[in-house]
């Protein structure tokens, strides 16, 4: 609930973030080097995380302080990004910082927040302590299992991983099991643990992959496109629509025709995109198995995405 110092940094940070990608995908098309990605998006990293570590004090929350531990990974993440161009780390040890490290630290964080509080119900405060030391403890050793990259070490760490999942899962649980009230869940929290449940088999996949039982693109598949989208849009379906009618209508209040927040969103779209998730998710497997029809799932996961940000055109 603070502002940070400079909030017209936010605007910088935007308009890096443009530059950066059309950087990246002229690094991708072999345009530039991957040494001026490398540097570009590490500045972005370290700005966003300067801009955001300013409006921090002592982290008082459980989200505060995963989502401070999220941001010390990031930063970790951006000096890695330099080095990488000069063969100094492998691309799978700076992937998993930022997966593991940033990623997983800001969903738990955020929904240690947001479960208790659309259920109305306390959460286990001295459980989910525990559950901020153990994460980082586990997720520390499985980010340092890839920069020695060993595969016994890296299938080892990640069986302590999907344990300390198990754990937050299980905090979870305990928050909502004796809720009668609402019957039906939130379409936030149905993306978010559908996100989890897409986690949870991306990670035995990932085990698999360091058994050399499974192919990678299916690790990486379930994390981004399955986990990874499926928790942003629930995201992005819970806050936008109250950052639009703040943005729109906050100072309005008592007047006519202000309309609920709930008009910001269309819940159709939302409800329908829900499924398509899972649905869309195997279609992509499939056609990246053949090298040809690649493209194809992607096109096709991309509409289901492109469908999920329209639910967000006011009525």
């Amino acid at each position: 609930m603070k502002k940070p110092k400079f909030p017209k940094v936010s605007f910088a940070v935007f308009g890096i973030s443009l530059l950066n990608g059309f950087i990246m995908l002229m690094w991708y098309f072999g345009l530039l080097g991957n040494k001026y990605f490398s540097f570009s998006n590490a500045v972005l990293i370290l700005l966003f995380a300067i801009h955001i570590l300013s409006a921090l004090k002592t982290p008082n929350s459980i989200t505060a302080k995963f989502l401070t531990a999220s941001l010390v990974f990031l930063a970790l993440n951006a000096l890695e990004l330099l080095m990488f161009p000069f063969d100094k780390i492998n691309v799978f040890f700076l992937i998993h910082t930022f997966t593991i490290g940033f990623v997983l630290n800001a969903v738990i964080g955020v929904e240690l927040a947001l479960v208790p509080l659309l259920y109305m119900e306390p959460l286990n405060m001295g459980l989910a302590n525990k559950l901020f030391w153990i994460h980082q403890l586990s997720a520390s050793i499985l980010i340092a299992s890839f920069y020695v990259f060993d595969l016994k070490f890296i299938y080892f760490a990640g069986i302590l991983e999907f344990i300390v999942l198990g754990f937050f899962v299980n905090i979870v649980y305990k928050t909502v099991e004796n809720r009668k009230f609402p019957k039906n869940i939130p379409y936030t929290l149905r993306y978010f643990f559908l996100g989890l449940g897409f986690l949870f088999m991306g990670v035995v996949f990932g085990l698999l992959v360091a058994l050399g039982i499974l192919e990678p693109f299916l690790h990486a598949d379930f994390m981004i496109y399955g986990f990874g989208l499926t928790t942003v849009l629930g995201g992005i379906f819970h806050f936008m629509p109250r950052i639009l009618w703040n943005k729109l209508y906050a100072n309005k209040v008592g007047e006519q025709n202000v309309p609920p927040i709930d008009a910001m969103i269309n819940q159709n779209i939302v409800k329908q995109v829900l499924p398509m998730l899972g649905f869309g998710l195997f279609i992509l497997i499939i056609f990246e198995a053949n090298h040809y029809l690649k493209p194809f799932g992607d096109i096709f996961y991309a509409g289901i995405a492109s469908l999920g940000l329209y639910a967000l055109k006011r009525k």
